[in-house]
């Protein structure tokens, strides 16, 4: 017997309850070659601003006494570039 593990969120129906971690993931690109992205029930996605960003020059990790200091500056392609260049790849292992 297997178990069913599909799940709803929002109103989608999801294959699985495990996702990606927002961010962590990129756009699943980086992860495709260890992982098959299809187990997943979603693939989070980094963060998209309307237009594409090259987030912040120089030093994006700095060390303080307390830890690190991150500062990377949402460095994404825009809502185009991501339908262009990211959405397909996703549709094609099965999101979307």
């Amino acid at each position: 017997m297997s178990a069913k593990l599909t799940t709803a969120l929002c109103g989608m129906s999801l294959s699985s309850p495990v996702l990606s971690a927002s961010g962590c993931y990129g756009y699943g690109r980086e992860f495709d070659k260890f992982y098959d992205l299809r187990l997943l029930g979603a693939v989070v996605v980094k963060g998209i601003t309307l237009r594409p960003r090259h987030g912040n020059a120089g030093r994006r990790l700095v060390e303080t006494p307390a830890g690190l200091l991150n500062s990377i500056g949402l460095e994404n392609p825009g809502v185009e570039g991501f339908i262009a260049n990211e959405l397909p790849f996703l549709r094609e292992k099965g999101g979307c």
